[in-house]
């Protein structure tokens, strides 16, 4: 599926996921060009907003639940290497 496709799915209410399980209530986003982004977390934040969305990419969305503040390239890889790393220790 497509970003695009995947954002109008969480739109609709009635779509029980992929796996039929449920609905669901995070998203993240990473590496998709920043315009589409924005406008995708916009639909999000204002028809899905029990929806949380997390952007992953180095520049600030201002229309997500969480965002990084715009970052080099290198202060980004650091940051997202010690959070994948964290990830990795809760298992």
């Amino acid at each position: 599926m497509n970003a695009m496709d995947v954002v109008n799915r969480l739109l609709d209410r009635r779509w029980r996921g992929i796996d039929g399980k449920g609905r669901y209530d995070v998203v993240m986003f990473l590496g998709t060009g920043y315009i589409l982004q924005s406008q995708l977390l916009a639909a999000l934040k204002h028809f899905a907003p029990d929806v949380r969305t997390l952007s992953l990419d180095p520049f600030y969305q201002p229309n997500a639940d969480f965002s990084f503040p715009n970052l080099d390239e290198r202060d980004w890889e650091e940051l997202f290497r010690a959070i994948i790393e964290s990830l990795r220790s809760r298992r």
